[in-house]
């Protein structure tokens, strides 16, 4: 957990399949330099992402600290402490990690206005757009919007803020991210 030497010590796991064989991977964490507490799901009702924040203790939904959550099932390099730091200096509500993915379009495009009138034309282009990591740093209080116990997803959690008016932001991961 590469958490862990950014200052992180407390870890919350959410696991459903096969959640023994993970919680006898990790163990209470002690081997890693933190603790982790994991958060059992329902079988037959997985929360995904963001319905799983439900399940947090209520002084960890409650308290003070932005909340780091990613994906279980990813391998990057950030540093958690810097996410934080810009999270709150922005004063943002959910910060999403982005990263720029590049696509070399293997054709021609044809740019068009309205009329369908040729306004350019570009020879197999690389385009570049900006992509969620799965990595966010989360104000507790949007915990709030999510409807507990039920499931749902991190881009829903991030809709539901935009929709209040809450500001979201973006940091940017430039490490590699698998």
């Amino acid at each position: 957990l590469g958490l862990v030497g950014d200052g992180i010590r407390t870890v919350f796991v959410s696991v459903n399949h096969l959640a023994e064989q993970i919680m006898d991977h990790l163990g209470d964490g002690s081997h890693l330099g933190c603790s982790i507490t994991y958060l059992r799901e329902q079988v037959d009702k997985p929360l995904e992402t963001a319905g799983s924040l439900t399940l947090l203790p209520e002084e960890i939904r409650t308290g003070p600290h932005p909340i780091i959550v990613m994906n279980g099932d990813l391998m990057v390099e950030f540093s958690a402490g810097r996410l934080i730091q810009q999270h709150r200096s922005a004063g943002a509500r959910l910060t999403i990690g982005v990263r720029t993915y590049s696509h070399k379009v293997p054709f021609g495009v044809v740019d068009m206005d309205a009329e369908r009138r040729v306004t350019g034309i570009s020879e197999k282009p690389d385009l570049k757009v900006d992509i969620n990591t799965a990595v966010y740093c989360v104000d507790p209080a949007a915990i709030d919007l999510l409807p507990a116990g039920e499931p749902s997803t991190m881009p829903e959690l991030v809709q539901s803020c935009l929709d209040r008016g809450d500001d979201v932001r973006t940091w940017r991961i430039n490490s590699e991210w698998i």
